[in-house]
């Protein structure tokens, strides 16, 4: 009984109790720490491949766009040669109606020469309104166009 009572014993049975829960501890602790380096890892394994597909959404915007900018381009150089062609045929038509007008004045029929001065005056301010009016629309569907198709899809 007297050995119930010896504080050595006491002091090592608490020795012993305190170095297991300080075990246990130290134990859950590192346990702990090997979770804490897993999670860390998955979640920057998934945040390298989030980073990834968004450099590839962004990539495949940013060449969709480059390829709507080069149609635009292209459309933008059609419509200046097809506005170009107009105004050279336009220029090609003030002449013969100008060599016409000259013919006219030859002749001795008043009449005749005010109506040809007249179709020529009206003829140049209807090509011109034209052709402004065209280039305006050719702008605006390029510009359409160029939306349109850099819009991600």
């Amino acid at each position: 009984m007297m050995d119930l009572l010896s504080p050595y014993k006491w002091l090592l049975w608490l020795g012993l109790i305190a170095a297991l829960v300080a075990g246990y501890y130290t134990w859950a602790d590192h346990i702990g720490d090997i979770r804490e380096i897993q999670v860390r890892k998955e979640y920057s394994d998934a945040a390298m491949i989030k980073a990834e597909e968004n450099r590839k959404i962004a990539a495949a915007w940013q060449k969709q766009k480059d390829e709507a900018l080069n149609e635009a381009n292209e459309r933008a150089i059609k419509a200046k040669a097809d506005a170009d062609r107009l105004r050279a045929t336009n220029n090609g038509l003030r002449d013969e109606l100008a060599a016409s007008r000259g013919k006219l004045s030859s002749a001795s029929c008043d009449s005749v020469r005010n109506y040809a001065a007249t179709l020529s005056d009206v003829f140049e301010q209807c090509t011109s309104r034209y052709s402004d009016m065209a280039g305006k629309a050719d702008s605006h569907s390029i510009d359409s166009l160029t939306l349109e198709k850099s819009w991600p899809r």
